[in-house]
């Protein structure tokens, strides 16, 4: 359907891509990868004729249409959703305009020959109508969107009640309504929830079209492509297999790279030993000319240029308790309108925990909640004792400081951090000696998602929050942030919609639906092998709950409810005294530790020593203080873990 021969682009001094040739065949599956910036949508962009090549031509067989998926969706806003989305088939929208008209025209005729004028225009009209899938269109629209998240209810809403995010989910609907032969597709899984990603999967399994796609998502790729076009480093190769064996295959061809060039230099070393070992003898000199002249003609094999990737060390945590964190009948909502109401829930030290739910189901409130950026309107939130958080928001990004320099933004977050500290911080993110001087506002969106993450780890923290952090990152810097995170001590809570970083990082799964929070054990395969046991396949368009079922559902909530208040109080009466203990030591330990912060302060300057005061009388104070720091912290450890084990033998008991 496609033929790209030879093709070649280059910005500047800057190559791209050189000398690339491919076909697309119908059924194609095939995916764009490399590090940002390396050219992915550059090369779809002239695939789709969008910009022109230095050289080289693609070729597109007659009749053939292409689809492609714009990043600002050109959706008219004052048209519903589905009118928005079936005007993705125009032709067929044409033909339903003109049997509406010749229908209008039946209902005001009463002349005979103008009437079978019509039917027989008419007839022939269906004809077309139908070959154009004109009687399943709505249905197939209404799927489509259904399958990327929208509601029923949601169908007739104008475009222009919908935000960006939700418009680039109806563009996408648009254009997969319109059934091209070819579909290129610039990262499609953007503001998709797992449960769309899954969906579209699935659709474009089935698609009768080729596809052609970028994405940053690698189970994604793994799952849809049959064939990788890796760019990397001025090059550009297409691989047979999905995204796993291109790695392999990648692997394997430097393995061989390595062999090839080890056995040049065994092979060069060698020759050279015996020309200067016999280049004086008269009897050994045709010999010597002949390896001269070899050596001259070896095409020597050279290794690829390294690149550069991100590189991420979390530091160690400072200790702190157990119980990180927790929920006692906390409530919030927005205007009036409930999102968590009497929500329990308490985070434990070590748990890796991945928020899941749609889109809108309240999985960002709740990380603003656990963060404390958003108040509780009603309960209380306790954070554990020494427990130091750090919150990355979903557009942390776009919080930057435009006018700032990376420098001068790193140091907004530590001012008493030598440059030269931040300098190194900056360069491990791909910040490097110019760099750190651009302004934030000419940084891609890659490089604003590095300096969000290198001001968020600059200082250590036992637990880190985070809201999308793979936004803007290439496979690659995922990959990394996915590893930081596995060896990371602390304790994570995240949201995002990469199901391979989810896999590899998390140790409990919350689904959030309605309101509710139900915990699993294990990462995502653990979750979706569970899910598919447990439900039955949903319909493509959502249904209303039967009254029975949600009565029953309500009840069960209730006695639910109950249960938990009993267990509540039963807990509470039980660890009253160990509770108020810990209270009195964190209490005093607060006030040690305001002591501490004077005394210091007056012995790093001498001359600010209160009057009838030593400066050897405040060392002996110090020293007690600390030895009493100490002591107390090994009790508040005994208390606190005397008061899990109370609650793990009373909530157990209940299991």
């Amino acid at each position: 359907m496609l033929t790209v021969s030879h093709i070649s682009k280059s910005y500047g001094e800057k190559t791209l891509f050189s000398d690339l040739s491919f076909s697309v065949y119908p059924g194609d599956r095939i995916g764009i990868v490399g590090l940002n910036g390396s050219g992915k949508t550059t090369l779809l962009e002239l695939l789709a004729d969008r910009i022109e090549s230095d050289s080289g031509g693609v070729f597109l067989q007659k009749d053939v249409t292409i689809g492609y998926l714009e990043q600002d969706s050109p959706l008219d806003p004052s048209n519903t959703v589905l009118q928005a989305v079936s005007s993705g088939r125009p032709d067929t929208c044409r033909l339903e305009h003109k049997r509406q008209l010749i229908y209008d025209r039946l209902a005001e005729t009463n002349d005979p020959i103008e009437q079978k004028l019509l039917l027989d225009e008419l007839a022939h009209l269906e004809i077309h109508y139908e070959h154009a899938g004109g009687y399943t269109l709505e249905y197939e629209a209404k799927t489509i969107l259904a399958g990327l998240g929208f509601t029923v209810d949601d169908f007739d809403r104008p475009v222009a009640e919908f935000s960006g995010g939700w418009r680039m989910r109806a563009g996408l609907a648009k254009l997969l309504l319109s059934d091209h032969d070819i579909l290129f597709l610039d990262e499609p899984t953007n503001h998709l929830d797992l449960d769309a990603i899954i969906w579209l999967e699935k659709f474009l399994g089935d698609y009768a079209g080729a596809v052609l796609l970028i994405s940053h998502d690698r189970t994604f790729l793994n799952r849809i492509c049959i064939k990788i076009i890796g760019i990397s480093q001025g090059q550009a190769s297409l691989f047979r297999g999905n995204y796993e064996e291109f790695l392999l295959r990648l692997e394997k061809e430097h393995e061989i790279l390595e062999a090839t060039i080890k056995n040049q230099e065994r092979l060069i070393e060698h020759e050279i030993r015996f020309i200067n070992r016999f280049r004086a003898k008269n009897t050994k000199a045709s010999q010597v000319q002949s390896r001269i002249k070899r050596l001259e003609k070896i095409e020597r094999a050279v290794p690829p240029p390294r690149q550069r990737v991100m590189r991420l060390h979390i530091e160690e945590p400072p200790r702190c308790g157990k119980t990180v964190l927790s929920f006692d009948k906390a409530t919030f909502g927005y205007d009036g309108t409930p999102v968590y109401e009497n929500l329990d829930l308490t985070i434990v030290q070590g748990e890796k925990i991945a928020l899941v739910g749609k889109n809108g189901a309240g999985k960002s409130t709740l990380l603003k909640m656990l963060a404390g950026v958003l108040p509780l309107t009603g309960g209380t939130r306790t954070p554990g004792y020494n427990v130091t958080p750090v919150y990355y928001a979903q557009h942390q990004a776009e919080q930057l400081a435009a006018g700032n320099t990376v420098l001068s933004e790193m140091r907004r977050a530590a001012v008493e951090e030598t440059d030269e500290r931040l300098r190194t911080v900056l360069g491990a993110f791909l910040f490097k000696e110019d760099d750190v001087q651009k302004k934030v506002s000419v940084l891609s969106g890659g490089e604003k998602a590095r300096l969000a993450l290198a001001k968020l780890l600059l200082r250590p923290a036992n637990f880190i929050i985070l809201d999308e952090p793979t936004n803007h990152l290439d496979i690659v810097s995922r990959d990394i942030l996915a590893k930081a995170l596995e060896s990371y001590a602390g304790t994570l809570c995240m949201v995002t919609h990469d199901r391979d970083l989810i896999d590899r990082v998390a140790n409990r799964i919350f689904e959030i639906t309605n309101g509710t929070v139900t915990i699993y054990h294990g990462n995502y395969s653990d979750y979706s092998a569970h899910k598919q046991r447990s439900s039955e396949s949903p319909g493509l368009i959502p249904e209303e709950v039967p009254e029975s079922a949600a009565s029953d559902r309500r009840k069960t909530d209730k006695d639910r409810k109950r249960r938990e208040g009993e267990l509540r109080n039963r807990f509470y009466r039980k660890t009253k005294h160990i509770q108020d203990r810990i209270g009195r030591i964190e209490s005093d330990l607060k006030n040690i530790e305001t002591r501490l912060g004077q005394v210091e302060a007056v012995l790093a300057d001498p001359s600010s020593c209160p009057a009838g005061t030593s400066i050897q009388d405040l060392f002996w104070e110090y020293g007690g203080m600390k030895e009493r720091q100490e002591a107390l912290n090994d009790e508040w450890l005994e208390a606190s873990l005397e008061l899990e084990s109370i609650r793990e033998t009373i909530y157990n008991s209940d299991m």
